[in-house]
C-alpha cells in the first residue's frame, strides 16, 4: 500500500519571547507543496582499522540536529505574517492604512525588519509535521524545537502563483504517535486552513520590480521575466555549535544577514545596462563604481480582502534599501529569442535607515513575540 502526502500538516510557532527553550503557544498550520523539513540523525562509519579485515569496523552516531524546509504559497490573511516575523525579527504595525500608508478603514499595514539594535537577532520558533497513514493511529508527528529560520526565498513568476522557500536549522525534537486523533491531540490557532483568494500572483495587474539609483530618480519598472528574492541568515558552522559531551546544538547562531535578488530582465532599451556598467543611462566608458539602487518588489492577490470599506487586494513589498546590482554574463544573442538580461544583486547596508523590510497588507491586527 502506498501512503500519499496529502493528508500531512505543516505547523509553526514562535517560543515564548522567542527564546531558547521556549515553550509554543500558538501553533499555525499551512498549506505546503513541499516538506522536507526533517530530523538529521547522523550516523557515521569509522575510519578503517588494521585487525584482520578489510571492512569497516565501527559504526556510531555523531549528534542530531533538525534541518531542511518548506516550500509553500504564501497566504498573505494571517498566518504568513509569522513567518516573516521570524525571518527577520522584528514588525511594526499601522492600524486603518494600506502599505502606502494611505487611509483605508480596516487595513493593517505591517512592516517586517530586523531588530533595531539587535539585528543579528532571529527569534525562536517550533515546527510540526504530520506523516499521514491511512490508519490514523499509524501516523507519526514530529515536533522540532528551537529552531530558527535560516532561509527565506520568493521566487516571482511572470505568469503563476508566487511560491516561498523557508528553510530552518533546529536542536532538538520528540516524536509524537497519532499525533491529531491520539491523546492530547495537537492543536492549531487557525481551525482551518485559509483559502487561496490571499496568494499573491505575478501578473495581477499593479505588481512591480522598479530600482531608484542611489542619488537619483525611480526608473519605470523593470519588464522582468522572473525572479528571486532571498533572505539568509547564515548560522554558525555547526561543528563550532557542538560541545563535549552533548549529541545537540549549544545554539543557532546567526553570524550574517543579506537580501539577495535575482532578475531576468527583458531587454527594452540600454539605460539599464549602461547605468550598471558605465554609471550613468548615457554612458560610452566603463565606470569603477558600482551601481547601487533602492529595488522594490511588490505583488498583489487576485481579488479584493472582501466588500468596503474592505475593497483592497491583498498585498506584498519587498524592499532592499540599497543594493549592488551587477550583469550576470553578457548580452546574449540567440536567434529566435527574446534578449534579456540577467542582474543579481546584494543588499547593503545603507547609511540611515532600514537595511530590508517586507510590508504586507491584511485585516490582522498585529505580529509580536508572544
Amino acid at each position: 500500500m502506498s501512503i500519499t502526502a496529502q493528508a500531512g500538516v505543516l505547523g509553526f510557532g514562535i517560543q515564548a519571547g522567542g527564546a531558547k527553550g521556549g515553550s509554543v503557544t500558538n501553533w499555525y498550520k499551512h498549506r505546503s507543496a513541499d516538506i522536507d523539513l526533517a530530523v538529521m540523525d547522523d550516523a557515521r562509519i569509522g575510519p578503517p582499522e588494521i585487525g584482520g579485515v578489510p571492512t569497516p569496523t565501527i559504526p556510531y552516531k555523531a549528534g542530531v540536529a533538525v534541518s531542511g524546509g518548506a516550500t509553500i504559497y504564501p497566504r498573505l490573511e494571517n498566518t504568513f505574517g509569522w513567518l516573516l516575523l521570524c525571518a527577520l525579527g522584528d514588525c511594526s504595525t499601522i492600524a486603518d492604512k494600506d502599505i502606502d500608508g494611505a487611509d483605508h478603514v480596516g487595513l493593517y499595514a505591517h512592516t517586517f525588519k530586523f531588530k533595531s539594535g539587535a539585528e543579528s537577532f532571529v527569534p525562536y520558533m517550533g515546527f510540526r509535521k504530520v506523516i499521514p497513514h491511512s490508519d490514523h493511529t499509524k501516523a507519526l508527528g514530529e515536533q522540532y524545537n528551537d529552531a530558527k529560520l535560516v532561509g527565506l526565498s520568493f521566487n516571482l513568476p511572470n505568469d503563476g502563483l508566487i511560491s516561498a522557500r523557508v528553510d530552518a536549522l533546529g536542536r532538538d525534537f520528540l516524536f509524537k504517535e497519532d499525533p491529531l486523533q491520539g491523546g492530547s491531540p495537537w492543536t492549531f490557532a487557525n481551525a482551518s486552513y485559509e483559502d487561496y483568494q490571499s496568494i499573491p500572483i505575478g501578473c495581477v495587474t499593479g505588481g512591480s520590480i522598479v530600482p531608484t539609483p542611489k542619488g537619483g530618480s525611480a526608473m519605470p519598472a523593470l519588464p522582468v521575466v522572473g525572479a528571486t528574492v532571498a533572505v539568509a541568515n547564515t548560522p554558525l558552522d555547526m561543528r563550532q555549535e557542538k560541545v563535549y559531551g552533548d549529541p545537540r546544538l549549544q545554539d543557532v547562531t546567526v553570524i550574517g544577514r543579506a537580501m539577495t535578488l535575482d532578475l531576468m530582465v527583458k531587454w527594452d532599451d540600454p539605460d539599464l545596462y549602461q547605468r550598471v556598467v558605465t554609471g550613468s543611462a548615457s554612458g560610452l566608458t566603463w565606470s569603477a563604481n558600482p551601481f547601487v539602487a533602492q529595488v522594490v518588489v511588490s505583488a498583489l492577490s487576485p481579488g479584493d480582502i472582501g466588500a468596503a470599506p474592505l475593497d483592497a487586494p491583498y498585498r506584498i513589498r519587498l524592499t532592499a534599501a540599497e543594493v549592488m546590482l551587477q550583469l550576470n554574463g553578457g548580452i546574449r544573442l540567440v536567434s529566435n529569442q527574446a534578449v534579456a538580461m540577467r542582474f543579481t544583486g546584494t543588499a547593503i547596508a545603507p547609511s540611515t535607515g532600514e537595511y530590508a523590510t517586507i510590508e504586507i497588507q491584511n485585516t490582522h491586527a498585529a505580529y509580536a513575540l508572544p
